[in-house]
Order: structure tokens, then sequence, then C-alpha cells
């Protein structure tokens, strides 16, 4: 600032716009009046970020100046070279073709190739199947069971109500479930609330009347160890967790017997993570079985170091953990994932379309029990995938067994992707919690502690319907690991944080689920699906300041429908209106096949629809997309056999072209009847060009309505005529 060196910080950027918010506090005294803002390359050459938000604020807190990096941006000759780099660097061409041959973009006339996972919507365009999708029969309407007042749960008080309502759950637990109903009034509470048992719901008398007030911090305290079995038994599959401080937090080390048994350097600066894990083996293969002390120890800038001690007996033998640490949140609906249960290898490969499963005659499943299939991440499944991602949760999914017959086990719903034997794909029998619930209530943390809002971990016909969450920690309603859950009639207002991995709205590593009537404001990455999710609907709701995601590890077949997503930076997110991660990406991977986009309205200051590889049979159907700066669609990596049809693209400044195919590889994509505003000068560029072109218009300006497809909704198309999509299944199946 007036040019002196006031603050040294690494911040890295990539070509998505991956954004850290900085802030820093100076008495600066201006000269002439002025103060000049000089941001400084890490080396010569180096790229500066591609968007930059300035914000100057004032002693008292009154805002200054704004500048952006539309306002800062070169001249425009410099311009196109720096967004090329930015946007569009030079991929190589060293793949001519996707890595397989596609099998999703289908035809109604293609009998022949149809499975069970496939569904022949009103147009003549093969759909995945979304008529499992939600709680059968819908969200049930329960009668109140007991009250939290009776319970000693009152309002009105600036004291702690988290033992009394967790008082309340248990006795409805005991009861064997029910409605809990909370009266209006505002409750503290200061410690997470957990419900392990089925059929339970929390009710309140609205949205606005009934507000849960979150003050859980574990801020200048000492850490905790929990989760120990009430015998201390620790076996090879217990979880142990602990909560701690993360404020200013260096080094966190666990000891058992005196002996460090690992030792984790943390950076002190923007570490926010509460709870922390670890497993039983790793106590049991640093010192043996039998009784001993367990230290773990924090260490912090200022140099103090805070401990906690608890007495534990480690054991070989297994010991059921009934509801082991998942996600932490303030209230936490706990179901039990598969954690040590065997793995039951497929003895046949499980193809798209089958509504059966081979296993050896040995498995000891049963009719009704929960199971989930997974296809490992090989070596051989990376390769395919040119991936540079490693033990990713790519390939899954649950279902519930319909009948067993010997070694053959039915399943009701036909498999969307694939799960080979080559790659070892097994299924596992789990525990979920059933049909619980959180209504009409709001939910609002006043302190900024990085724990989630609500969460429902491994739920089956779940739901959070009317309810409201302010400012939570992280993610604000949160169900991985889900099947047939809904969220409904829901506002979701901002996150104390959004930084990566923070601040999402959608699904994850959930299956079958649906979102409908729900507004968001300012998350990160919202609407999103990720790691495996498959199946699930978003529909009819809006997210202001968040972008679209398909944010990892091959999602396939889910949907979003009638969406208003408002995309920006300010909030963490990357910027473009739709993103989904590509095998270059080492973090999160590539996405699967048949994501479909149907009747939104997207908004994006950078690309419309950004898509990174391996994307197979996307349809891109009816939209309308607002592009600021950058292509209408971009695509790379084995991008392919897309539908991209009847949407208008109104852009502000495509660079470098209205679509930008990458690479060779991108394959097989039809764009047909779109509808191209603005100052578009050349349509397609990139490596290579669609495989089908017609009639796509390109007007400089001119009615820009949002299409009007003939069925507004493919997702209600699907639910009227089910009984016959179900009847052609079961015929396909058959063959």
């Amino acid at each position: 600032l007036n040019d002196q060196v006031v603050k040294q910080e690494v911040c890295i950027f990539n070509e998505v716009g991956n954004r850290r918010v900085l802030n820093y506090d100076f008495t600066v005294t201006p000269q002439g009046g002025v103060i000049t803002y000089a941001q400084r390359k890490s080396a010569p050459g180096a790229d500066s970020p591609s968007f930059t938000l300035i914000e100057l604020y004032d002693a008292a807190g009154n805002l200054v100046v704004r500048r952006s990096a539309y306002e800062m941006r070169p001249p425009d000759w410099e311009q196109r070279d720096y967004l090329d780099q930015i946007y569009h660097p030079q991929y190589p061409n060293d793949h001519q073709a996707p890595p397989w041959k596609g099998t999703y973009k289908l035809r109604a006339d293609q009998a022949a190739s149809l499975t069970a996972a496939d569904v022949v919507g009103p147009d003549g365009i093969v759909y995945p199947d979304w008529t499992h999708v939600g709680i059968p029969g819908g969200i049930p309407k329960l009668a109140n069971t007991l009250s939290a007042a009776d319970f000693g749960v009152l309002p009105g008080r600036d004291q702690d109500c988290s033992s009394a309502l967790q008082h309340a759950i248990d006795a409805l637990e005991a009861r064997g479930g029910g409605v809990l109903f909370i009266p209006a009034g505002r409750y503290y509470l200061d410690r997470p609330i957990l419900i392990k048992g089925d059929n339970c719901v929390l009710r309140g008398a609205g949205a606005k009347m009934t507000r849960l007030i979150s003050r859980f911090t574990m801020r200048g305290l000492a850490p905790e160890i929990r989760d120990i079995p009430a015998d201390g038994r620790v076996g090879p599959s217990t979880v142990i967790s602990a909560w701690l401080d993360p404020q200013g937090i260096t080094n966190l080390t666990l000891s058992a017997g005196g002996k460090v048994i690992k030792s984790t350097p943390l950076p002190g600066l923007w570490e926010n993570r509460v709870q922390h894990a670890f497993a039983g083996r790793e106590l049991l293969k640093a010192i043996g079985a039998g009784p001993t002390e367990l230290r773990l120890s924090a260490s912090y800038r200022d140099g103090t170091v805070r401990s906690t001690v608890r007495r534990v007996t480690l054991t070989e033998s297994e010991i059921i953990q009934e509801h082991p640490p998942g996600p932490l949140g303030m209230i936490n609906f706990a179901g039990t994932g598969p954690g040590s249960a065997p793995k039951l290898l497929l003895a046949a490969d499980g193809k798209r379309g089958d509504m059966n499963l081979m296993l050896s005659l040995d498995h000891g499943l049963k009719a009704g029990d929960r199971i989930q299939i997974v296809g490992p991440d090989t070596e051989r499944w990376n390769q395919i995938l040119r991936t540079k991602i490693r033990n990713g949760f790519l390939r899954a999914n649950q279902y519930e067994i319909a009948a067993v017959h010997g070694d053959r086990i039915s399943i009701p719903e036909a498999l969307r992707i694939e799960f080979p034997v080559v790659d070892g794909a097994y299924v596992q029998r789990f525990r979920p919690i059933l049909h619980c619930g959180i209504e009409d209530l709001g939910f609002e943390q006043v302190v900024p502690t990085f724990v989630h809002g609500v969460v429902f971990n491994y739920g089956w016909e779940c739901w959070a319907c009317g309810i409201e969450v302010v400012h939570a920690g992280d993610k604000a309603l949160y169900m991985p690991g889900s099947k047939r859950c809904e969220a409904r009639d829901c506002v979701l207002d901002r996150s104390w944080c959004n930084d990566g991995g923070s601040a999402y709205v959608g699904w994850e590593s959930s299956y079958d689920c649906l979102m409908g009537n729900v507004t968001v404001y300012d998350m990160r990455h919202a609407p999103v699906v990720q790691w495996a999710s498959s199946g699930n609907v978003i529909r009819a709701s809006v997210f202001h300041g968040s972008d679209a995601q398909w944010h990892a590890g091959w999602t396939n077949e889910n949907l979003y429908e009638e969406l208003i997503v408002e995309s920006s930076q300010l909030s963490g997110s990357y910027g473009s209106g739709g993103w989904a991660s590509g095998p270059d990406d080492t973090a999160h991977g590539p996405n699967g096949p048949r994501n479909v986009v149907y009747n939104c309205n997207i908004t994006s200051v950078k690309t419309g629809l950004w898509l990174g590889g391996m994307n197979e049979g996307w349809l891109i159907l009816h939209n309308r997309f607002l592009v600021g700066r950058g292509p209408a669609i971009f695509a790379k990596d084995a991008s392919f056999d897309h539908i991209i049809q009847d949407n208008v693209f109104v852009m502000l400044e495509p660079q470098p072209t209205a679509v930008y195919l990458g690479t060779p590889d991108c394959t097989g994509i039809e764009l047909v009847g779109n509808r191209f505003y603005g100052p578009v000068k050349v349509l397609f560029g990139g490596a290579v060009q669609p495989a089908v072109d017609r009639d796509n218009r390109v007007r400089a300006s001119g009615g820009i309505n949002r299409p009007q497809p003939a069925t507004r909704s493919i997702y209600e198309w699907e639910q009227v005529h089910r009984e016959e999509i179900w009847a052609q299944q079961s015929e396909r199946s058959a063959r």
C-alpha cells in the first residue's frame, strides 16, 4: 500500500478461479488523498489471479471503495491473450477419442440397446430413471408425541438447553420414536444434539417461531476425547473422535502409554476443523493390546499446550461401535455405515440395467437387508479414466434386498453404472437410520464454529421440511451416505466458512434423494452432487450467489430441473454457472455419465457450463444461460456424446468462442436448436467441431425469453407415467 509491502501471503489460484478471502487490518495515511494498492506477481511472467475483489473499509467499518477484476483488467489487446491463458490453455491433443465406447446417448428407436435403467421420455430422448426418488408416498404427516417443554426445554432464557433437549430425545427413542414438539421461542444450545433411533422427528412451531441458537465453541478449551465405548475397550475398527479449539493450532499429538502414536503439524493460521478422528488399529499397531492411557495434546501459536487424558483398554477383538462418529453437526441424526462388515465380492459383473447381483453361496444376506455396492478405485480403473485422483469414492450405490435366491440377490432398482468383477466390486451390509425428520423450526449458529447445521449420516427415507438454517459453521443441511431422503421448503442462509470443502448444499454419496422448493443464499457450491451420488433430483429451487456443481467422484444420472442459479465468486464459488471436475483434478476426479440440466435459468460471471472431462452423454435441455465472460459451453478431456438442445445463451463477452471443445476426444456432441445472443463472432472453437450442428442461431439481440418445453418437468412426467415405466423395466430386465 502506497508502494510499501504491508503483507506477504501466498494465494494460489488455478484455471477455475478457486478463491481465498484474505482480511488485513492496517492503518494507512493517504498520500495526496490517495491510497495506492498493488498486487505483486509471485514471479516474473506469472499470471495474476483470474478474478480479484478488493474492498477498503475505514476505521468505523464503512465501505470506502470496492474494485473488481473487471475494473482492473488489462487493455483489450492484452486481455484476449490473458483470458486464453486463464480459461483455455493449449490442452494436449494426445487423445483422439474417448477411452471407451459411449452407451448412454440413446433414442427411442434403439429398443435393443435400452436397459431397465433407461426411460424413453416424451421427446424421444432416453433419460435416467427417477421414479424411485424420494420417500415412498412422500413425507408422512405425523401427530405430536411428546413436548420438549415437559423435559425442561424452556425458551426465553439465556441458559443452555442442550442437556434437557437430549434428555427429551432419549425419551422419544425409548418409546420407539414419534414426534418431539418444541414450542415457539428461542432456545440456546451449547453442545451438539444426537438422535440415534429410528422414526424420530423434531418439530417446531414454524421456522420463524421456534429458533434453536447454537453457541457451541471449543474456543480456549482443552481437547475432549470422545466416542470411547462405555467399558473403555477399543478394538481395531473403533473410531475415536476428538473435539478441540482450532484457532491458532500448530500441532496435534496423540500418545498412548507415553509413546507418540501420531503427530500432525497444522498451519496455525486458517485451521478451523473442530473434530478429528483416530482409528483403534493405529494404537494397536504401535503398542499392542492391554490397558493404557491416551493423551491428546494440542499446541498453539502462543506457545501453550492443552491436553486431555483418558484410560482405555486396547483389544484385538472387534468391538461393535453402535454409532461411530460421523461428520459433526449441531443436530445429528446418526446412522451406521458399513464399518468393518464383511466385503462380499461379486461373482459376476454388475452391469448397467441389472436388477440381480451374483455372490458366493455363503453370503449370509436376506431380504430386507440394506447393502452398499462399491466398485473400488483400482489402478486399471484410474488408467481408463486418465485420472490423477487416488483412493476416491467413485462408484457406489445403496439398495434394499428384495429377494434372495441362493447366490443371486434381487434389488428393486436397476444398476445405473457397471460394477466389474475385475476391480473387486463388492457389497456390504449396513444399518442406516430410518424415517427420521426435522420440521418447521429455525436454526442459527451465532458463534463461527466449524460444524455443520443439521446432519443425517447414513439416513434412509429421512427428511428436512420447513426449516431455516442461518450461518451454519459449514454445510447447513448435510445428508451423506443417504438414500431416498428429502429436503423441502427450506431456507439455507450463509455459512461461517466458505473455504474449500465447505458451504455446499446438495448430496454427497447419496442416492435417489429429492430436494425441492429450497432457497439458498451465499453458499460456496449449490446445488452440488459429489462422491458417487446418483439418481438425485434437485428441482424448483433458487440459489443466490453460488454455482451449480458436479463436484467430484463420478456422480451420475442426477437431475437439476427448474432451478434459478445466480452464480458469483463472492462466496467462494468458481464463477461458472455449472462446473464439473475433470480427470486432471487431483482432489476431485471426473464425473460420470448422463447428468441432466433441464429447464433451468443460470446466470454466471464466467463460463456458462464448464465440463472438465470423462462426462458422457449429458443432457442439457431447454435452459437459459446468462454468461458473463467466457464461452457458453466449455468441454475437454473426453467430455463426449452430449445432447445440447433448445437452450438460450445470452453472452456478454464470449471468450474465445461461444462453444469451446478443447480436446479432440470431445466427440459425439450434438447442438440442436440453440439460440446465442450477444457479440458472438465465432460460434465453435477449440480442437474439434460438434458432431451435429443443426438449427443453431446467432443474433446480436432480440427476444431472450426462457425456452418453453412441451414438458415443463421431466421429473413430474416420470411420476405420472411410472407404472408404465416399471412395466417396461420389468420386460427389459427379463430379457
